[in-house]
């Protein structure tokens, strides 16, 4: 339950997330442009984010492209700032699948 980034900063610009599935279940990848420390990421009931209050999202990758095994291509345009990966499927935000980068 972790996503492992080849770095933890870019450049501002088109920014290319090759993203493999290894587990064996699936799972979903949001890009979340964000000011807030992951300390204070609100939290909804049943654990997840709360994506909407938690910061912008930027792009993603859903449940269904991201089935066990596969690889997907996601390009974005990102401006300076932090951001954060999330996968927010039930039970996995709360285990750890959480990273943050910076672009700068």
């Amino acid at each position: 339950m972790a996503f492992r980034m080849s770095q933890s900063s870019v450049s501002p610009g088109k920014v290319d997330f090759l993203v493999t599935n290894t587990s064996e279940i699936p799972h979903e990848m949001a890009v979340i442009k964000t000011d807030l420390p992951v300390s204070k990421l609100p939290v909804i009931n049943n654990g997840q984010l709360d994506k909407q209050k938690a910061g912008t999202l930027v792009g993603e990758i859903n449940v269904s492209e991201l089935k066990t095994g596969a690889t997907k291509l996601l390009s974005l345009d990102l401006t300076p700032g932090n951001y954060l990966i999330i996968s927010n499927l039930p039970g996995q935000f709360q285990a750890g699948m959480i990273t943050q980068f910076t672009v700068k």
